[in-house]
């Protein structure tokens, strides 16, 4: 595992169809301490890309992660949604 954390360069990979999207991975411990011991790590935390729907529906993609960049597993089931667009924030007026 110290090899592991210390050489490992996880990535993630969106895809749907043709679109195809890589983000970098983060390797963490899981539950959060405040211990950063990178041997402990037991997650990898993906950062979700920016992705153009089609339409206004949502939209499902394959995640797969990958520790060389080159091998990916996973299939896990991810849904993207439209952008969420904030038009007000409450309270309007405060101390």
């Amino acid at each position: 595992m110290p090899r592991l954390s210390r050489y490992a360069t996880p990535t993630c990979r969106f895809t749907a169809g043709s679109k195809v999207q890589i983000t970098d991975g983060q390797m963490i411990s899981y539950p959060f301490s405040g211990a950063h011991d990178a041997t402990n790590a037991n997650s990898i935390h993906c950062k979700s890309p920016r992705w153009h729907l089609d339409g206004d529906e949502p939209e499902k993609a394959v995640l797969d992660v990958s520790v060389n960049g080159q091998n990916y597993i996973g299939s896990l089931e991810f849904t993207f949604l439209r952008a969420l667009n904030i038009h007000r924030d409450v309270p309007m007026a405060g101390p």
